[in-house]
């Protein structure tokens, strides 16, 4: 139902009453004069033949001059007509009922009902809507609408409405936190979600004005491209136009009128500058070079990973792996990564080649636990690493690659060993966590001290080991504190660290990643009182 002249139902060329011809015929309904209507969101008169045509019951009345005239339709077929005196508000109801015969189920989607009524609301201000016994009603427009829809708003709704020939152009748009874009377009009240030259012309003048403005104010020096600018941003764009709008189909989801664009990016062009407040540019800026600068990052990322041989494939031809590893001979063995050149060299002399791959690292790997994935991918250590692994990294993570199915990190059983244990655990918890949460990885303990008895050698693994053993055995005559794996032979490397019979092998794995991390904040972290304070807090309980 309706308030508005009445749909005409005099009699046209052909004797029919025109409401008779807009309900059983397409391409009948006024509009196509381009006189009766001002702004028309229909363009083919089908959509009334087209409900009319499938329910078994449709009753049209109108109301207009004192008189009601009202048509009787079964299954589309006009039954018959009434026409009697009626004062009264003009204006013209439909009632229908879809045919069953057609629908497997004709219940309304009224979440759907609500969204579009409430859309055109904010379309049409000031007017009242009334459905299932609820009202929307905007007085806004535009600017309820945005009101609505943004959460966490960083900048002031920007709103304006002019009229640019016969196009009256409303925009509503602000800022929020969130990364996403979102547009939403009108043209003469019809949603476009695939957007068209009204959009086109709104993002090119955005992107031009936010850059020349933020220029002017000395906020940036290079431009910024379009779609940062539109992070973050919700918009509403409605064009109401007299001539008829072309879509790119008759569903009429992108607008295809040419001169629209232009006549949208005039309004931004003309209005921008003065409407926007400087605090809210300078939040809107600084939102947006934050977002560079992660997207910088992301791409950079992705290039690194781009230029590692591993995820999408498998690594079996040697070319592709780094030139220091020492592969074995079967997929699935275990990978050492073994602290210094020398150690390097003792341990592929020891090993089984079967089974066991030896990776050589020269120094101190990389503290990665700060550094985003491109930053760490630049060094030739880990980048090796991750080659050697197979599996990938980051989005291109696939652990089905893997080449290994131990990882085994093997450094010395001093401070600096514990050092560099603690930079490799560092990199597979924060790049590659799913090898710790799967169980792959492993620290391998070697011997700190060597004792000769009896032309055999006692191996000792630490301090407290060496403890017991004076008290039970008093002070050896001969003991050998080892610097590191290097000065162990490879057959003493074998028997203490690398022979999966009799070997120590620690599993480096969390049921508590969460806690895991913060940990490793704390530790590997830059913040050197949170570290200081953990460590006088835990080191006279003996917890270090």
């Amino acid at each position: 139902i309706d308030q508005g002249r009445g749909i005409p139902f005099d009699k046209m060329d052909d004797g029919v009453p025109a409401i008779i011809n807009i309900f059983t015929k397409t391409h009948a309904g006024g509009k196509f004069g381009q006189g009766n209507y001002s702004v028309s969101g229909g363009l083919n008169g089908v959509g009334g033949t087209a409900v009319n045509a499938v329910s078994s019951s449709f009753i049209v009345a109108s109301r207009r001059n004192n008189i009601m005239f009202t048509a009787y339709f079964e299954k589309g077929r006009l039954q018959k007509t009434t026409e009697v005196e009626s004062i009264g508000v003009n204006g013209t109801s439909v009632t229908f009922t879809l045919d069953k015969e057609i629908f497997s189920t004709i219940t309304p989607d009224i979440n759907r009902l609500n969204k579009e009524i409430q859309e055109l609301s904010y379309l049409t201000s000031g007017v009242h809507f009334i459905f299932n016994n609820k009202e929307f009603y905007s007085e806004r427009g535009l600017q309820d609408m945005i009101r609505d829809q943004v959460e966490n708003a960083i900048s002031s709704p920007i709103y304006v409405r002019q009229e640019v020939d016969i196009y009256d152009i409303e925009i509503a748009m602000q800022y929020e936190k969130s990364s996403k874009e979102r547009i939403f377009a009108y043209t003469n009240n019809i949603p476009n979600p695939d957007g068209g030259t009204h959009v086109t012309g709104f993002k090119t003048a955005l992107t031009t004005q936010m850059n020349k403005i933020a220029k002017d104010k000395e906020l940036i020096k290079e431009n910024i491209e379009g779609d940062l600018w539109r992070k973050g941003l919700v918009a509403a764009i409605s064009v109401k136009m007299k001539t008829t709008p072309t879509f790119a189909s008759q569903t009429k989801t992108k607008l295809t009128s040419p001169e629209v664009r232009g006549k949208v990016s005039s309004v931004i062009t003309n209005n921008l500058e003065k409407l926007i407040k400087q605090s809210d540019l300078e939040k809107i800026v600084n939102k947006i070079l934050l977002e560079k600068k992660a997207e910088d990052a992301a791409q950079r990322a992705r290039e690194a990973v781009n230029r590692i041989a591993s995820g999408g494939k498998s690594l079996n031809a040697l070319k592709d792996l780094p030139s220091k590893l020492a592969d074995c001979n079967n997929y699935g063995g275990e990978l050492f990564l073994v602290e210094g050149d020398s150690a390097g060299g003792s341990a592929k002399q020891a090993r089984d080649p079967n089974l066991q791959a030896i990776m050589p690292l020269r120094g101190k790997v990389l503290n990665t636990t700060t550094k985003d994935l491109a930053k760490i991918l630049e060094n030739k250590e880990i980048r090796d690493i991750v080659t050697a692994l197979g599996c990938g990294i980051g989005e291109r993570f696939n652990i089905k690659n893997l080449r290994y199915d131990k990882i085994i990190i093997m450094s010395d059983a001093d401070v600096d060993g514990s050092h560099i244990a603690l930079l490799l655990c560092s990199l597979f918890l924060y790049h590659l966590p799913q090898l710790v949460l799967q169980g792959k990885l492993y620290k391998a303990v070697s011997p700190l001290y060597g004792i000769q008895k009896n032309n055999k050698i006692i191996y000792l693994y630490n301090d407290k080991e060496l403890e017991e053993y004076i008290s039970k055995f008093g002070n050896p005559t001969h003991i050998t504190r080892f610097k590191g794996l290097g000065e162990l032979n490879s057959k003493q490397l074998w028997e203490t660290t690398m022979n999966p019979i009799n070997r120590r092998l620690l599993p480096l794995t969390t049921d508590d990643m969460v806690k895991t991390i913060e940990l490793f904040d704390t530790l590997m972290g830059n913040d050197a009182k949170l570290r200081k304070a953990y460590i006088m807090e835990n080191a006279e309980e003996g917890e270090i």
